[in-house]
């Protein structure tokens, strides 16, 4: 029984290992990326991978990639690299967060500002409370969503290697 059981288990391995793995399974996707090609064609998807010359796009959605949804990777070579813009995921509730954060910072000082001149006490804290988290989770998650990271690539191979080297 205890060979058998090794039998299998020493099989399940050597299957694993002799599988051929694709360039793109378990690859979390961390950032939608806009790439403008050499002929001015707008491309938009995911960011999968990079080589030393080249960087590979998902041009489905993620719940796509989620599902296993088949769509081709498009490679791109850096002589066909104009522009590149990355925005990161989930960038809005990180801003958010911290637009909380601000926002509740406003709120804890205002009980930290003397009485003098201060309308603090007037309008009491709770105002602050009311105003600043909501208003700087607003702000942030509005900011956050916006940003973008644009690399300019021109062709140029320099421009690439320093676009690999921040996205790593």
């Amino acid at each position: 029984m205890k060979k058998i059981l090794f039998v299998m288990m020493l099989l399940l391995v050597i299957t694993n290992l002799v599988a051929q793995k694709d360039l793109v399974t378990g690859i979390k996707l961390r950032y939608k990326i806009e790439l403008m090609a050499a002929d001015n064609d707008l491309w938009r998807g995911w960011f999968v991978n990079n080589k030393d010359s080249s960087l590979f796009i998902y041009t489905g959605t993620l719940r796509n990639w989620k599902n296993n949804v088949h769509y081709n990777v498009a490679q791109f070579d850096y002589n066909n690299i104009q522009l590149v813009k990355l925005k990161k995921r989930n960038s809005g509730t990180k801003g958010m967060l911290i637009g909380g954060g601000i926002g509740t910072a406003i709120f804890a000082g205002s009980f930290l500002i003397p009485e003098k001149g201060c309308t603090c006490k007037q309008l009491g804290p709770e105002v602050f409370a009311f105003l600043g988290i909501p208003l700087g989770m607003i702000a942030g998650s509005i900011i956050g969503a916006n940003h973008k990271k644009k690399f300019k690539i021109n062709k140029s191979k320099s421009n690439f290697n320093t676009f690999k080297n921040i996205i790593k």
